[in-house]
C-alpha cells in the first residue's frame, strides 16, 4: 500500500465506511487533523478535530462514526480506555463505547448541569470509575451505572484528575489533594494536599500515580502513604496510558514507565512532538501528529522512531467549519470555511475547494502566504469563472484577491496591482473582500470593505471597474452580492459600524465604466405590508432570487421578501413578512421567523426555501413561506451545530447541503428540479423494484411541475395519486388507508398539470 498526496486530493489506501446516515442524511466531516488514540478491543480509535474514527489493523477497515450513530455529541475534547472506550466532549457529554457490541452509553449529568460544573478540562479511568476535571472541581462517574457518582466543587478547578486504590486525585492550583471516595467528599476537610511541590498533571499508576512536578520532574505517588518516588528529572508536557504502561511526551522524546517497575524508564525519540502517543506492544506506538494524521511507528535498535505503514487521515473537508457553499457547473459544489471577524480576534485556517462526485478536490494552501507576502487565512467566498472551469478566485477577510488556476495558486490582487483599497494607512494587510459573484457578462464582482468605493468587479479582459455608492461608503461588510434576472445587483450589507447600518443595496448599473453611472437605493428600514415599521439595520446576511422573481433576504431580525424588485427603489415601497397561520382554530398568524437571526437561505427543485439560523438549525418552508415543513436542529437530526453559516441545494438530485460551525450534513430531500415538458425518457422510477429493507418507498423523478400522479395495481384499481413537489413524487407503497400494498406490479400514470401530456411507467414492490 501506498499514499499519493497531490495538491488537490489525497487517495487514501485504507477502506473507509460509508458516510451516509440511514436514508436521509449524508455526514461530510474532517479527518484530517489527528489529536487523540486509544486502543480498546482491537480497534485503534482517533479524534480528528473533535471527531471520532476507528481503524481495525487485521481489516484495514476504518470506520467514520456520527452522532446519528449514538454519539452523544460533537466536539470531542477528550478520551480514556480501560475495558471501554471513554469520549468527554466540551459541552460535557460523556459516552462510553463498548467495541465488542458497539453499544454507545452515555453519562449526561455534566453537561445538563454545565452552569453549575464549569467547563470539563481533563479525562482519566479505570474499568471502574472515571474522574472528569472541570473548571469548577471534580467529577467521579461509575462506569458500571454510567451515572456520576459525586461532583465536588474545589476552588480554581481541577485541571488534572485520576482514580486509584478508593482514591479521587486532583490537580488544584498547582495542588496534588486527594480524598477518599468513602469519605464525604463534598466537605473540603476531606481532602487533603498529598504532595508538597507544584503539580502540573497526575496520570493513574498501579497502586498511586504519577505527578509531573514543575521543579522536581516526574515522580510516582504511592496512593496509601503518598511517599514519592523519582522517576524522572524530565519535564514531559503530555501523558497517555494503555493498558499496564503509561507513555509521557515531550519534544523530541517518549518516556515509557511499566507498572510492573514504575521507576524504570525507557525512553525513545523522534522528530518533533506528536499531539497523541499510544503504546501497542514492546517497541511499536501509534502516533497523533496533526494534519499527518494517525500512523504506526517502530523503535530501531538505536531506540528511534520511524514510521511503520501508512497513516490514517484525509477524509472529507479540510476543516469542519463551512462559511460559503455555492453550486456550480451542475454538480460542483465550492466551499470556503472561513468567515470575517471585523476585530481581527478569530482567524481560521485557509480552507477552500469543491466536492464534486463524492470527491473532495481543495485549492493549494501551502506556500501562499509566502508567494503573496501576506497573510493568506479565513477565506470568505469563492467563486469560478463560468467560462473556465478551472479558473477559481477566492476572497479572504483581510488580504485582497486570491487567483488559482487548477488549484494552484497564481497571484494575489491587492492596493498594488489592482484598485482595490485597504481601509487603514496603505498597508497590504488590511484590503478587505468579499462577497465574490460572478454576472452574465463575466465580470467578477466583489465588496472591497471601509473603503469610499466598495464595489469593484475584476473583467474578463484584465481591467476593473469600480462603482461608487454614497450609502455604503466605508460599509463594514458585504458579504453577498446577487445579480437578478433583470441584471440588478444585489448587495447584503452584514454588519452596523458606527453610522453606518447593515441593510440591503439595489444597483441598476449604467454601461460605462464611470463610477456615477447607477443608479442606486439603500434601506436599513421599511414598512410590511401591515404598515408596521421593520427594522433591518443590524445586518442583513443572506440574498436570494426565487423561482417567481421575488427577492428574499435574511437577517438578524427576520426573514423578509421585496414581492417586486422593480418597486425597490419606490417611494411606497412595502416589504413582506410572511404569514404562517397558527392552524389552532383561530385566523391568527405569525411573521416568519420574526426576530429570529437568520444566516443563509436556499431553493429547492420545488422552490421550496431552507433557511438557516444563527442559532436554532435550519428551517423548510414552503414556497411561499406561510407553512413551515421542517425544522432541523441538533437535538432532533444529525446536525453538528445549531449554528447554521451556509446551505446549498443540489440543482439535479435536491441533496440539501448545510454548513455550520462543526461540520457539514446533507439531507436528501428528494425534491428536483421540475422538467419543461413531461417525456418519458426523462422519467425515473427507483428503487424498481422495491423491496422493504430498502425502505419500502419509490421515487418518481423527471415530472413537470404540480405534475398528477396516480397508482393503480394491474387491473387498474387506484391505490394512490398526488402531484409532483417540484420535478419528483414519492409513494410510500401502502394505500389510501395506509396498508402496505401486496407484491405485484404496479403502474405509475402521470399527466402534465394542464392534462396535455401523458405517461405510464411501472414498478415491482415485493416482500
Amino acid at each position: 500500500m501506498k499514499t499519493f498526496l497531490s495538491l488537490l486530493l489525497a487517495l487514501l489506501p485504507v477502506t473507509v465506511c460509508a458516510q451516509t446516515s440511514g436514508s436521509l442524511w449524508t455526514n461530510y466531516l474532517s479527518y484530517r487533523h489527528a489529536e487523540r488514540c486509544e486502543a480498546v478491543g482491537g480497534l485503534v480509535y482517533g479524534v480528528f478535530g473533535g471527531n471520532l474514527l476507528s481503524y481495525d489493523e487485521a481489516t484495514d477497515e476504518v470506520r467514520l462514526y456520527y452522532k446519528d450513530d449514538g454519539l452523544g455529541g460533537k466536539g470531542i475534547i477528550a478520551t480514556a480506555a480501560s475495558d471501554r472506550l471513554v469520549v468527554l466532549y466540551d459541552d460535557g457529554m460523556v459516552d462510553v463505547i463498548d467495541p465488542a457490541t458497539d453499544a454507545i452509553g452515555h453519562i449526561t449529568a455534566l453537561k445538563t448541569n454545565a452552569g453549575e460544573v464549569g467547563d470539563a478540562l481533563s479525562l482519566a479511568c479505570t474499568e471502574k470509575y472515571a474522574v472528569v476535571g472541570t473548571s469548577k472541581g471534580v467529577a467521579l462517574l461509575d462506569m458500571e451505572r454510567l451515572e456520576v457518582r459525586g461532583f465536588y466543587t474545589m476552588e480554581g478547578g481541577v485541571t488534572a484528575a485520576a482514580y486509584c486504590e478508593g482514591k479521587v486525585f486532583a490537580v488544584c492550583g498547582g495542588k496534588l489533594m486527594a480524598g477518599n471516595v468513602t469519605d464525604n467528599l463534598y466537605d473540603a476537610s476531606n481532602w487533603q494536599r498529598v504532595h508538597q511541590g507544584t503539580a502540573l498533571f497526575v496520570a493513574p499508576a498501579a497502586g498511586g500515580v504519577y505527578v509531573q512536578t514543575l521543579v522536581s520532574g516526574l515522580q510516582w505517588l504511592s496512593a496509601t502513604d503518598y511517599t514519592t518516588r523519582a522517576v524522572s528529572s524530565t519535564r514531559y508536557n503530555a501523558w497517555h496510558r494503555c493498558g499496564t504502561r503509561c507513555v509521557f511526551i515531550r519534544e523530541g522524546e517518549v518516556a515509557v514507565v511499566s507498572d510492573g517497575a514504575p521507576t524504570t524508564v525507557t525512553t525513545f525519540t523522534l522528530d518533533g512532538t506528536p499531539e497523541d502517543l499510544l503504546p501497542v506492544g514492546d517497541t511499536r506506538f501509534y502516533l497523533c501528529r496533526g494534519d499527518e494524521g494517525l500512523q504506526a511507528w517502530k523503535a530501531g535498535s538505536d531506540g528511534t522512531l520511524s514510521t511503520d505503514g501508512t497513516a490514517i487521515t484525509g477524509y472529507g473537508p479540510q476543516t469542519d467549519r463551512t462559511g460559503f457553499m455555492n453550486f456550480v457547473d451542475g454538480g460542483r459544489l465550492l466551499t470556503s470555511g472561513g468567515s470575517f471577524d471585523y476585530y481581527e480576534t478569530t482567524f481560521y485556517a485557509p480552507n477552500a475547494g469543491y466536492i464534486e462526485n463524492g470527491n473532495w478536490t481543495f485549492l493549494q494552501t501551502e506556500g501562499v502566504a509566502e508567494a503573496a507576502g501576506t497573510h493568506y487565512r479565513s477565506l470568505t467566498s469563492m467563486a469560478q469563472d463560468p467560462t473556465d472551469a478551472a479558473h477559481h478566485f477566492v476572497a479572504t477577510g483581510d488580504y485582497g484577491l486570491f487567483e488559482f488556476r487548477n488549484g494552484a495558486f497564481v497571484r494575489q490582487y491587492n492596493l498594488d496591482n489592482s484598485p482595490l483599497r485597504p481601509f487603514w494607512s496603505n498597508s497590504r494587510e488590511y484590503v478587505r473582500v468579499d462577497g465574490l459573484c460572478y454576472d452574465a457578462a463575466g465580470n467578477l464582482w466583489m465588496g472591497n470593505e471601509q473603503v469610499d468605493t466598495v464595489l469593484r468587479a475584476l473583467k474578463p479582459d484584465g481591467t476593473w471597474r469600480s462603482v461608487f455608492v454614497n450609502d455604503i461608503k466605508g460599509c463594514r461588510h458585504i458579504c453577498q452580492i446577487l445579480f437578478d434576472r433583470d441584471g440588478r445587483l444585489w448587495a447584503a450589507q452584514r454588519d452596523w459600524i458606527g453610522s453606518l447600518r447593515g441593510g440591503v443595496l439595489c444597483v441598476e448599473l449604467g454601461n460605462t465604466d464611470d463610477p456615477d453611472d447607477h443608479t442606486s437605493t439603500f434601506r436599513y428600514n421599511a414598512r410590511n405590508e401591515d404598515g408596521t415599521a421593520v427594522d433591518f439595520s443590524q445586518g442583513v446576511n443572506c440574498l436570494l432570487q426565487d423561482a417567481s422573481g421575488r427577492i428574499w433576504f435574511g437577517a438578524y431580525s427576520g426573514v423578509f421578501v421585496i414581492d417586486n424588485p422593480a418597486e425597490f427603489a419606490s417611494s411606497d415601497f412595502l416589504v413582506t413578512q410572511v404569514k404562517v397561520p397558527r392552524n389552532d382554530g383561530t385566523n391568527y398568524a405569525d411573521y416568519l421567523l420574526d426576530g429570529t437571526p437568520c444566516t443563509a437561505i436556499a431553493t429547492d427543485g420545488a422552490d421550496r426555501k431552507w433557511i438557516g439560523t444563527e442559532n436554532n438549525g435550519i428551517y423548510l418552508v414552503s414556497s411561499d413561506g406561510t407553512e413551515i415543513l421542517e425544522h432541523f436542529d441538533s437535538e432532533n437530526s444529525p446536525l453538528p451545530s445549531d449554528r447554521v453559516l451556509s446551505v446549498a441545494v443540489h440543482p439535479d438530485n435536491g441533496e440539501v447541503f448545510i454548513g455550520t460551525d462543526a461540520g457539514i450534513v446533507s439531507y436528501l430531500s428528494y425534491v428536483t428540479r421540475a422538467a419543461e415538458s413531461l417525456r418519458r425518457d426523462d422519467v425515473l422510477v427507483y428503487p424498481n423494484p422495491v423491496r422493504p429493507d430498502k425502505g419500502g418507498v419509490v421515487t418518481i423523478s423527471g415530472l413537470t411541475a404540480e405534475a398528477d400522479v396516480k397508482i393503480t395495481t394491474a387491473a387498474g384499481f387506484a391505490v394512490a395519486a398526488g402531484t409532483s413537489t417540484g420535478g419528483t413524487f414519492r409513494w410510500d407503497c401502502t394505500d389510501s388507508s395506509g396498508r402496505r400494498v401486496a407484491a405485484g406490479i404496479y403502474y405509475i400514470l402521470v399527466a402534465t398539470k394542464d392534462g396535455g401530456d401523458h405517461i405510464a411507467a411501472k414498478v415491482a414492490v415485493v416482500r
